[in-house]
Formats: C-alpha cells, sequence, structure tokens
C-alpha cells in the first residue's frame, strides 16, 4: 500500500491497498513495471486479507484489512468497521498515484517461495512529492496476485510488511 498521506499507519496502509494492497504506483509505460500493476489491478478485482506490520523504531503497530467483493474493512484498535474507500476508491487511489509519482523503478530480483508458492520478487524505488520510498513485492508465479510486500521509508525509518491471503476471505464476524 507508499504514495498517500503520512498518517497514520492503519489509515495510510487502507488508504491505497483496496489493499492492497497496493502499496505502490508505477509508469504504465515500463514494461518492467506491467507484472506489478497486473497483479495489483487482479488484486483490487479479488477477495483477499491483508495482515500489516509497521515498525517505526522500537514501535510495531499492527493492523488488517480484508476486501470481499465491492467493500473494504480494516481493523483498528482491534475492531472491525466497513472502511470509507472501496475497492474502486482504492483503484482510482492507484491512478492518482501513477499520475502524480515522480520517480518510480521497478526491477525484477528473483525467483523465491513463499508460503510453498512459487514467486517473483521484484523491487521498486519511488518518490512524490509527500514521500520516497522502496518495497520488496513477492508476486504469484501462478496465480499473479501479490502474496508480501516489505515497504521502507528511509526518511521516517519505518518499515511495513504485507502479507496477503487469499483463502477462505470472508467479512468479519459481527459486522451487518
Amino acid at each position: 500500500m507508499i504514495f498517500r498521506s503520512r498518517c497514520s499507519f492503519a489509515i495510510a496502509a487502507f488508504a491505497a491497498i483496496g489493499f492492497g494492497s497496493n502499496c505502490f504506483a508505477a509508469s504504465e509505460d515500463d514494461p518492467s513495471c506491467k507484472p506489478l500493476l497486473d497483479a495489483t489491478a487482479k488484486m483490487e478485482q479479488t477477495d483477499h486479507h491483508d495482515f500489516m506490520t509497521e515498525r517505526t523504531g522500537d514501535t510495531t503497530t499492527e493492523a488488517e484489512s480484508i476486501q470481499v467483493g465491492d467493500v473494504s474493512y480494516i481493523k483498528v484498535n482491534g475492531t472491525w468497521r466497513e472502511s470509507r474507500m472501496s475497492p474502486k476508491d482504492s483503484a482510482a487511489q492507484r491512478k492518482e498515484n501513477i499520475h502524480d509519482a515522480k520517480v518510480f523503478n521497478c526491477q525484477y530480483e528473483r525467483d523465491e517461495t513463499i508460503n510453498g508458492e512459487a514467486s517473483a520478487v521484484y523491487k521498486t524505488h519511488q518518490e512524490s512529492d509527500e514521500v520516497k520510498a522502496d518495497a520488496e513485492i513477492w508476486i504469484s508465479k501462478g496465480r499473479g496476485l501479490v502474496l508480501k510486500e516489505v515497504v521502507t521509508h528511509p526518511d521516517d525509518k519505518m518499515a511495513i510488511t504485507i502479507r496477503v491471503d487469499y483463502a477462505n476471505v470472508q467479512k468479519p464476524a459481527g459486522l451487518k
């Protein structure tokens, strides 16, 4: 989930990723970014559950989000609620991020197995007026979906790790 305001982790993380996740903007014209853009677009259309951990100095914050159909849910301070930002809103935010990015570089790094699933790992570097960030993004070779992201903000000495689960995703219990 990168090009967003520097507000709290939970809000920032959920703002750009219908989750997703996704945490990056890219040039649609750069062929090396196509797998990332395709995986992000596919994720925005696929039910998923994100598990996020932010580390800033000695402080660790955890959060979750779930996307089911055209609704996103976020867990903040232990309580689930429906997000004000729908998956469609997240897709629009991603497109705006692409437009606003001043620098974006993507590069295939290596193949790696994550949770028993073959994946391609990409590295990115991106800059906007608001933030600079680097990321490693694991994309499933078989499903073309984002499996994990590790985003670092060197200026803030912050790292965000996001693990994405696609199995048995359901609306959080207890929500109407």
